[in-house]
């Protein structure tokens, strides 16, 4: 069912390519991101990229950062050194994001 999700996200991202559409465009591409982590194997780069962008649309968005935590630990395991640097990363960006007094739309 992820695999026949993926060309749904595909589309709304592309149809979201626009400023204005910047919390959209992160929901999308967050979206996909979980289903190329429930894909898991060769699909978790793709998912930690879609991730990462999220991110960077949205850095006060919690959800976010945790769908790039989930990426990380599917290719480098929880216990990983990539895994502890992403999670102190999200810390600290969400810590940052709060005190500009950016919300988590």
């Amino acid at each position: 069912k992820f695999k026949e999700a993926l060309p749904y996200y595909h589309k709304a991202i592309l149809e979201r390519l626009h400023p204005e559409e910047h919390v959209r465009l992160a929901l999308a591409i967050a979206n996909r991101a979980l289903c190329y982590i429930q894909l898991a194997g060769e699909f978790l780069p793709l998912a930690l990229r879609d991730a990462e962008v999220a991110v960077q649309l949205q850095p006060a968005h919690g959800g976010y950062h945790i769908r790039k935590l989930n990426a990380t630990e599917g290719l480098h395991g929880k216990e990983s050194a990539a895994y502890s640097e992403c999670a102190l990363r999200s810390e600290e960006q969400l810590r940052r994001a709060g005190a500009h007094g950016q919300d988590a739309d």
